[in-house]
C-alpha cells in the first residue's frame, strides 16, 4: 500500500535513524526505497547494508532533491508514497495515521500530519492544521490545503504522503529549484483536489543538523531577492483563472496574495528595493490589493516612502492572517 521514499545526499550520520523510524511503525511500510542522490560521505554504503527486505537502494549521480523523490516516484511498487528526508524522523503511530485518513478520504490529493522542529531530540516548534467541528472530534479531517496553510505551516516535506498517480499528474516535484520545491509540489496538488490532514506532530524536522542552518539562511537570503519559481507559478495560476473561478476559489486567491506579499516584504524588510521593484513588476503587482499598489506606487514615484509602503503591507498581511482565521 505504502511505499517510503527517502532522498539521501550526505546525511550518513542521520540515515539510519530515520530508517529505524520507519521499522518501528505500528503500521508498517510495504516497501522503502531510499534514493541515493550521489552521496559521498558513505550514507549510500549504509543504505547497501540495510538487511530489511523491504529496502530498495536507486544509486544516481547527484541531480537535487527534486530529481531524487521524483525518482523514487518513477520506481515505487505502491499506489501511496510517504516522502521523509534522509536527517528526519517519525513517531510510531505516523504511518497507522496516515492509513486511517487513507481509509477515511480514499480521493485526497495528499494525506498528512503535523510535525515539529527538534534540535539534538529536543521539540523547538510545532505545527499543524487547525480542525473545526467534528474533524477535530476524528482528530482528521478533509481541507481546502489553501484556506488552512495562509499565515502558517501545517505539513512538511517530511510529514506528506500522497497517491503516486496525483503525484505523477501534476509532474512530480519542480527540478532545478533550489528554494520552495515542496511548497510548489503541494500548491499544485491542492489545485487537484483536497488534503487529509491530522493537527498532531508524528514527524520530526531536524533543525541540528550541522550547517544545515547556515545553508538555508545563505541560500534564504540569496533566493528571496530572485524570482521564485514557486512564485511564478502561484501568479501563472491566479493571472489564468477566469472571475468565476477566483470567485470560487477564494481560498486560492487569499492564499496567493499572501504568499506574494509576504514575498514582497522580504525584499523591503532587507532594503532590497531593486528587487522588491522587479518582484512586482514581473508577478504580483496587479494581484496585490489596491491598498497595497497604491502604497508601492507612491514609492516608485518617489523613493521615499519606503517605510510607508512597509508599514502599509504588514497592516495588509495582518489583515490577510485575520480573516483566514
Amino acid at each position: 500500500m505504502i511505499t517510503v521514499v527517502i532522498p539521501l545526499y550526505n546525511k550518513a550520520p542521520y540515515l539510519q535513524r530515520a530508517l529505524d523510524s520507519v521499522y518501528t511503525q505500528t503500521a508498517p511500510a510495504d516497501e522503502i526505497l531510499v534514493v541515493n542522490d550521489g552521496s559521498t560521505d558513505g550514507g549510500g554504503q549504509i543504505a547497501h547494508a540495510q538487511i530489511d527486505p523491504r529496502v530498495r537502494v536507486n544509486d544516481q549521480p547527484n541531480q537535487g532533491v527534486s530529481a531524487a523523490r521524483n525518482r523514487g516516484i518513477a520506481a515505487a511498487t505502491q499506489p501511496f508514497l510517504a516522502f521523509l528526508d534522509a536527517d528526519d524522523w517519525w513517531l510510531p503511530g505516523y504511518l497507522g495515521r496516515i492509513r486511517e485518513m487513507i481509509e477515511a478520504h480514499p480521493g485526497a490529493a495528499l494525506y498528512g500530519t503535523g510535525f515539529a522542529t527538534a534540535r539534538a531530540d529536543q521539540i523547538v516548534r510545532t505545527y499543524g492544521v487547525r480542525l473545526r467541528g467534528a474533524d477535530s472530534q476524528t482528530g482528521f479531517g478533509l481541507v481546502d490545503y489553501f484556506r488552512s496553510a495562509t499565515g502558517r505551516l501545517v505539513i512538511c516535506a517530511s510529514s506528506m504522503v500522497v497517491p503516486k498517480a496525483t503525484a505523477l499528474a501534476v509532474g512530480g516535484f519542480p527540478v532545478g529549484v533550489p528554494l520552495a520545491e515542496d511548497h510548489e509540489f503541494w500548491a499544485r496538488l491542492a489545485l487537484q483536489g483536497r488534503f487529509a490532514l491530522a493537527p498532531e506532530a508524528l514527524a520530526r524536522y531536524d533543525v541540528g543538523v550541522p550547517g544545515q542552518a547556515a545553508t538555508y539562511w545563505q541560500t534564504g537570503y540569496k533566493m528571496q531577492f530572485d524570482i521564485l519559481s514557486y512564485h511564478r507559478f502561484l501568479a501563472s495560476e491566479w493571472h489564468g483563472m477566469s472571475r468565476q473561478a477566483a470567485r470560487r476559489q477564494t481560498g486560492f486567491v487569499t492564499f496567493c496574495r499572501h504568499e506574494l506579499a509576504t514575498a514582497l516584504l522580504q525584499r523591503l524588510y532587507w532594503n532590497r528595493f531593486d528587487a522588491a521593484e522587479a518582484f512586482c513588476r514581473e508577478l504580483c503587482l496587479e494581484t496585490l490589493p489596491a491598498g497595497c499598489r497604491l502604497r508601492f506606487g507612491r514609492w516608485l514615484a518617489t523613493h521615499r516612502c519606503a517605510q510607508a509602503a512597509w508599514r502599509g503591507l504588514m497592516r495588509m498581511a495582518h489583515g490577510l492572517r485575520v480573516r483566514n482565521k
